[in-house]
């Protein structure tokens, strides 16, 4: 597992002697950096503010201030314990050695949760932070500091010595640093918290789709080899199970490595509870005695929150309610485990209070519990606050149409309710409309259907026609599609709508070993929606035969046939369905071996025409790559104009250079795989026709390439000369007006080689 820990915070270092007023204290920035590290480790940032003999050169200086991301080689390492570490700023005063007694400011951050601070539970008449730095002396042994009582401290009315202790490697890590000094460290779990962090539960209602992240340290401790985990689930929990993955993982950092997903399989182990449904998970290599991996097991359940009240009102909050063991059902003995549920907002009626729980903004803590015997159970339920559209289809038909003549045209029939609380009494456009957030909070107005890039003649409809209400947007990398039903959904309301889309072929049939496959997406485009039963139907071409198909989940399977204009035999039709589908289900899978081209059908007979069909493909594989290409450029000059966006709005220019110079970097490697595809289109007689315009295209890319380069460099070089807002629009004028002739020539330059 990755984890972030961000500590911030002011240190005063000061000797024996000195006086406790015989310092000022500074006011710090607070910092917060993520980082990719290894599970349970830590980043920490040390900051001692006093004043300093030797800094940086204010430049240097501001750059290390403002590198978001650090990369591990630009780490130090320490020789005494081999902990890497980053100075932000080297601070300003004396050095902390070893015996100085220091105070420090320091915030824990665990997956982007502040999992211990300084400041924790430092609250004043319920409206400020009382915050006090944590003392204890350089390089001595964790926890030996000494316990202040409240009159100790003359600055405040806590100590912060009651709240939770920072990691080991803080003792040490402080050694060398100065004050004024910000330091980040990425600690290893022996120098930070230990394992304890293993076996962590962490389960997602933010959301109508419960979605539980089980992280298991699996340590053999009998005499035998085991090649499998038993994973029970109890009745209602099978019911509503909808998704199971399992992965392993090895390696710290860098070298971290992610299994694909493991074989799991529907077993009946003997001498187990048979009221449990039970899942074996096969490991890739055989455990021996005292060996151990990690595992992590992702699982999605749908209708496992209930509203509570069932109905209500239009004015009315809608409360769910959530039950679950505080402890993880396991066959095996469980040592250390830890549960938090995070909630979508931190509004509870009430959750059940067990030892070592604690509620903090909207997540709920339970644990750690350790020595748990086999089948531990502790009933927990959590009644809270959700306002979240608890959409639900039940029946989605999505019918892909493969066309004979390079189409796939899409249409999805929804039959969707709102599943949530049923609204009861009497509804009011003219409130809803005055005060929607008060008078139609459990409701939801539209929903947002993200669809393929290149997606073209969209239309949404119902029974009575096009609906006028709804929003298209996109950029090169997706389109989405917002859908507005013709009145707001309340609990239990129902409506029935069409989408549909086409896509170019050319961007899902591919060929491999001598076959050709369709791959596209399986599941729902709409995120937050569940389907309960989900109808999967490709049509292919007329012809097609020894098809299979490849889908990376189970589901039901059949063949029907469908006749449409100057159809002889019907064209063969693959039907795949899936109950209590996710958005985890929206994968790709693989139709294979099919006909696509009626020509093909018609004259295979022909050598020199399947040669020359043979070296066509090849021709339409190298433009797709081309395409491709073209497409990734387009979308890293969205992402080079939406720097600039930042850059207006944040004034962070180191940050807009940083975009730039990646950019740039990928654009240039980009041209590079560009040169190899252009030069067997020179070489290849059946693209004469198509070599002029791709070279032309691909001349014009660069040009434009070098304009947006030179825009972003005078706005960046403005904004550091502080030049005034109409001063760089009239600079950038002219670059901008080639850069939209540019855009609009290399679109209709695509246009015209998909017409070829």
């Amino acid at each position: 597992m990755a984890a972030t820990l961000s500590i911030q915070g002011s240190c005063i270092i000061r000797n024996s002697s000195n006086s406790s007023n015989a310092h000022t204290e500074q006011q710090v920035k607070k910092v917060f950096l993520q980082l990719p590290v290894s599970r349970r480790s830590v980043i920490l940032i040390s900051v001692l503010p006093l004043s300093l003999n030797l800094v940086p050169q204010p430049s240097t200086a501001r750059e290390r201030r403002n590198k978001k991301n650090i990369p591990l080689e630009d780490y130090q390492t320490t020789s005494a314990d081999g902990l890497k570490y980053y100075d932000i700023l080297e601070g300003k005063g004396p050095v902390a050695e070893k015996g100085s007694t220091v105070q420090v400011h320091f915030d824990c951050v665990y997956r982007n949760i502040t999992a211990v601070s300084s400041r924790e539970s430092k609250l004043l008449a319920g409206n400020r932070i009382i915050s006090q730095p944590y003392e204890f002396q350089v390089g001595a042994p964790p926890g030996k500091e000494r316990k202040r009582d409240f009159v100790d401290n003359p600055n405040g009315l806590f100590s912060a010595q009651a709240a939770p202790k920072p990691p080991k490697a803080m003792y040490t890590i402080t050694e060398g640093m100065k004050v004024g000094g910000k330091r980040t460290v990425i600690v290893p779990p022996e120098a930070g918290y230990g394992s304890r962090g293993m076996n962590e539960i962490p389960i997602d209602l933010t959301s109508q789709v419960v979605r539980v992240t089980a992280n298991l340290k699996i340590e053999n401790t009998g005499n035998d080899p085991i090649s499998e985990v038993l994973l029970p689930f109890g009745d209602h929990q099978a019911k509503d199970l909808a998704f199971l993955v399992a992965t392993t993982s090895e390696g710290k950092g860098k070298t971290k490595t992610s299994s694909n997903s493991l074989p799991i399989k529907l077993v009946n182990p003997e001498g187990m509870p048979p009221s449990l449904t039970w899942y074996s998970v096969s490991l890739p290599k055989e455990l021996a005695k005292g060996q151990s991996l990690n595992l992590e097991v992702r699982t999605a359940f749908t209708h496992a929150l209930q509203p509570f009240p069932e109905k209500i009102t239009q004015a009315d909050i809608q409360l769910l309610v959530f039950q679950e063991s505080a402890y993880y059902i396991s066959p095996y003995a469980v040592n250390v485990q830890s549960l938090s549920v995070k909630l979508p907002e931190p509004k509870v009626e009430s959750y059940t209070k067990l030892e070592n729980t604690k509620f903090s903004g909207s997540e709920i803590k339970y644990g750690p519990y350790e020595n748990l015997p086999p089948f531990s159970f502790s009933h927990i339920a959590v009644h809270f606050v959700s306002n979240k559209p608890f959409a639900v289809a039940q029946e989605l038909v999505r019918e892909i149409e493969v066309s004979h003549w390079g189409n796939v045209q899409i249409t999805e029939h929804y039959n969707l309710v709102n599943a949530g609380a049923r609204s009861s009494g009497e509804f009011s456009r003219l409130e809803y409309q005055a005060r929607p957030h008060l008078r139609g909070a459990s409701s939801f107005g539209h929903l947002v259907a993200k669809l393929p890039p290149r997606a073209h003649s969209i239309y949404y409809r119902d029974e009575i026609g096009n609906i006028s209400t709804s929003n298209l947007w996109g950029d090169s990398s997706k389109t989405l599609l917002q859908i507005e039903p013709r009145y707001p959904m309340f609990g239990g309301w129902k409506t029935s709508f069409t989408i549909g889309y086409g896509l170019p072929l050319r961007d899902y049939l591919f060929r491999a070993e001598g076959k050709r496959f369709l791959n596209i997406s399986f599941g729902c485009p709409i995120e937050e929606v569940v389907v309960e039963n989900l109808v999967v139907k490709v049509v292919l071409p007329e012809g097609s035969k020894d098809i299979s198909v490849s889908v990376p989940f189970p589901v039901k399977e059949s063949r029907d046939t469908k006749f449409s204009n100057l159809d002889m035999i019907g064209r063969p039709v693959v039907v795949l369905e899936k109950t209590n589908a996710v958005h985890e289900h929206n994968q790709y899978f693989q139709v294979y071996k099919f006909i696509y081209n009626a020509v093909e059908r018609t004259v295979l007979t022909d050598e020199a025409f399947v040669t020359g069909l043979l070296q066509w493909d090849e021709v339409q594989t190298a433009l797709q790559q081309i395409q491709s290409i073209m497409n990734h450029c387009l979308g890293i000059h969205d992402k080079l104009e939406a720097s600039l966006r930042d850059l207006s709005r944040t004034g962070d220019v180191q940050a807009c250079k940083a975009a730039r110079k990646s950019a740039d970097n990928m654009l240039k490697e980009l041209l590079k795989d560009l040169k190899p595809l252009v030069s067997f289109l020179q070489s290849s007689p059946l693209s004469a026709s198509l070599y002029s315009k791709v070279e032309d295209v691909v001349a014009k890319e660069k040009e434009l390439q070098e304009k947006l380069i030179v825009k972003h460099t005078t706005v960046t070089d403005s904004y550091e000369k502080k030049s005034g807002g109409r001063d760089i629009e009239n600079r950038i004028a002219p670059i901008q007006q080639r850069i939209r002739a540019l855009r609009q020539e290399i679109d209709d330059l695509l246009e015209i080689i998909d017409e070829i």
